[in-house]
């Protein structure tokens, strides 16, 4: 609407009579000011009208807000925050929330040796991402769905407790009831990782007879069925082979889940070797591990840079063990060389 002006002030003179007309006009143009025609050019930019006086209607939406606004981040709500660290040393350790309203919060957890049993709820709710990283040298348990705690409970992956050793990290999601497990990141992955055919620098080197090669798998977090194993034969030597799964819940005794059982060896290559449907199911504290043997000496791929370097694999060893028998103990662990490796497939 603009300003008002005063309408025909010349016709107006002090101490003469006036045309009601003049009058009536003037007022005409302050009603059509104030009633629905202020606007930016009316307001003194020193004003200062308070906030609660303003009406925003929907709210200030993106296209209210100018590129060069440059809103500090501790104006902003959604943002990820760094949190304290948790005194994870204690058995049964219930966690304050302390990431205010951040959509997720990172925090590390140092010292350990203790376990974790509960979260608070988060500020902002449903939906909140907590990411935990273990710092210390000490492993931390994180409790699957343990009862008994001050704040909302875990709920691990596979359903079992989780244990992260120094480098590792979890990664929660609120679900208004519970903190769900939706990832981890180990920091033995890197070594263990390598135990896939084509990965972490893959070699050939010969294999003793009758001699079992166990090499460990990831993390198991969630029971997965399986019906092929694969592996590489670099030269056909005659004799048989035999491939399968064991698992240790103290890497002192080694249990058979399931081999092939003594095989004609086949024509060198990529060799995949259909094995009768098998399931591995996570539990607390239990390792996995691919068992290969062979009945003459072969060469075949392994994981490692070659015969007298480390491989980083946690891998055994156990001589007159062919075929795959149903238990192994006595095991020696593979030091400065390459690891044979078989890997499984759906």
């Amino acid at each position: 609407m603009g300003f008002y002006s005063v309408v025909n002030r010349a016709l107006m003179a002090a101490g003469q009579p006036e045309d009601i007309t003049q009058v009536v006009a003037n007022l005409d143009a302050i009603a059509a000011i104030l009633n629905g025609g202020l606007d930016d050019t009316n307001v003194n930019a020193a004003a200062a009208i308070q906030r609660s006086k303003l009406n925003f209607g929907a709210g200030l939406v993106n296209s209210d807000i100018a590129a060069a606004a440059a809103i500090a981040d501790t104006k902003l709500a959604g943002l990820a925050v760094m949190g304290a660290d948790i005194n994870a040393g204690s058995a049964n350790t219930d966690v304050a929330w302390d990431g205010g309203g951040a959509v997720t919060e990172y925090r590390r957890m140092t010292p350990g040796g203790g376990s974790i049993r509960s979260i608070a709820a988060p500020t902002r709710g449903v939906g909140t991402r907590l990411v935990l990283r273990n710092t210390h040298t000490s492993a931390v348990t994180m409790l699957h769905a343990t009862a008994g705690g001050t704040g909302a409970q875990l709920s691990m992956l596979g359903g079992n407790n989780g244990t992260a050793v120094q480098g590792d990290t979890f990664e929660f999601l609120y679900d208004g009831t519970n903190w769900v497990e939706v990832d981890r990141d180990l920091a033995a992955m890197g070594a263990v990782g390598a135990t896939h055919l084509g990965q972490g620098g893959s070699v050939a080197a010969a294999v003793t007879a009758n001699t079992a090669y166990l090499c460990p798998l990831p993390s198991v977090y969630a029971a997965q069925t399986y019906t092929r194993m694969i592996w590489g034969l670099v030269t056909l030597v005659a004799g048989n082979y035999d491939v399968g799964v064991y698992y240790s819940d103290d890497e002192a005794t080694f249990t058979r889940l399931t081999s092939k059982g003594s095989t004609a060896q086949p024509a060198a290559g990529n060799i995949i070797t259909a094995m009768t449907s098998f399931t591995i199911t996570p539990a607390t504290n239990r390792r996995w591990f691919t068992g290969i043997a062979f009945s003459s000496g072969s060469s075949i791929l392994g994981v490692g840079a070659g015969a007298a370097q480390p491989s980083g694999v946690p891998a055994y060893s156990k001589a007159t063990s062919f075929p795959l028998p149903a238990s192994l103990t006595g095991m020696t662990a593979i030091g400065a060389t390459w690891v044979p490796n078989a890997t499984l497939a759906v």
